[in-house]
Order: C-alpha cells, then structure tokens, then sequence
C-alpha cells in the first residue's frame, strides 16, 4: 500500500510538472536563438553568455594559434546556396506538416507577437518577381489560416521584392505559451519533420 501511494504521489507530481505553463521566445536573425520562462520567471536564453572554465596556462609557442571557422548551421547554408526561396520552402513544409498532423494539439498554443522580415530576390526583375509572388501566395494564407483557426496574433509581416540588393533578408520572432507536455509533443514533431527535410534537400 505504502509503495502504490508513493508511485502515486511520483505520477501525480509528473504530471503537474507538465502541467505547468511555459513561455517559450523562438527567434531567427542570422542564428535561431530561443528563451524559456515558467510563470513569467527566465529560466534560459540561449543568447547570453555562458559561463566558461578558466583556460589552462599553455607552453608558450612561437606558432600561432589556429582557429577553425565555425560550420553554418543547416538553415544558414540552405540561405546561402539557394536563397531565401528555399529557406521559406523549408519552414511552410515544417508549418503544413504540423497542422496538417497535430492541429488539434497547436490549437492549444498560445501564439503572440509574430513577427516576420523577408527580403525575396531573382536572378534577374522578372524572376524576382515571379518569387515574390510564389512567396506571398504560400505565406499570406497560412497567416490568415493561423489567425482564424487558432489562439494566433500576428504583429508585423514584411515582405518585400528586393531587386537592387546585395544582402537577402530573413528573420522571425514570435512568442509561444502552452503546458510542457504539449511544447514537447510539437517540438518533437517539428524536429523530425525538420531531419525529413534535411535529408531531402542534402540528397538533391
């Protein structure tokens, strides 16, 4: 009896764990970085500074140091070698798969201040606009979906043809509140639609 009551008094705690409301500040400006809070407390932001160990005197040397340059993360390296229309492929075929499999489950999100800068461009005007088109067609509606189908509050979107430019422009923010077991059911999913995606466009 003692052990049931124990088990019982261990479930019962997990799942107030999970039950507990968490604030989560997604964002993407040339790196994605993300913040955490419970109840309104920070608990994480990836942004600041970690605490590092004290490096360990070295033998002096006359050679200098070699520093290796730090690899693009995937979504950089997409934006570099086939710009921004691939890149905004990549996030409205996570976005579909999400709602098309879990909607139920984003319908209990709380989505505020999303906000989104898109520069599209072309080889050449004609093309550039032919992108910009393509882009507004896939982005626009899914905003609309979100903002009548779920708890969803958009506050800037800006997207613009940049025909002269030399430097594409891609970044987002938005804030997301929900219980933990429901931001882990769709961070999980969107993780493994994200290696899906991966893998395709790294075997193309």
């Amino acid at each position: 009896m003692t052990a049931l009551i124990i088990i019982g008094a261990i479930l019962g705690f997990i799942i107030l764990i999970l039950l507990i409301r968490v604030g989560l500040h997604l964002q993407y400006d040339n790196g994605f970085s993300f913040a955490v809070t419970i109840i309104g407390i920070p608990i994480y932001d990836s942004k600041s500074p970690k605490k590092t160990e004290k490096p360990k005197k070295a033998e002096k040397s006359d050679k200098p140091a070699k520093t290796e340059p730090k690899p693009d993360n995937f979504i950089k390296k997409v934006f570099k070698e086939k710009g921004t229309f691939a890149v905004v492929g990549i996030v409205l075929r996570i976005v579909k798969a999400l709602l098309n499999t879990i909607l139920w489950l984003i319908k209990r999100l709380k989505i505020r201040n999303f906000n989104l800068c898109l520069s599209v461009r072309g080889e050449d005007a004609a093309d550039t606009a032919i992108k910009y088109g393509a882009v507004c067609s896939g982005v626009y509606p899914m905003i609309a979906f979100a903002d009548a189908n779920l708890n969803f509050k958009a506050k800037t979107i800006n997207i613009y043809s940049d025909f002269d430019g030399d430097n594409q422009n891609f970044s987002f923010s938005v804030d997301i509140k929900a219980e933990i077991i429901i931001l882990l059911t769709v961070a999980v999913k969107a993780y493994c639609e994200y290696k899906k995606i991966k893998e395709v466009l790294e075997n193309e």
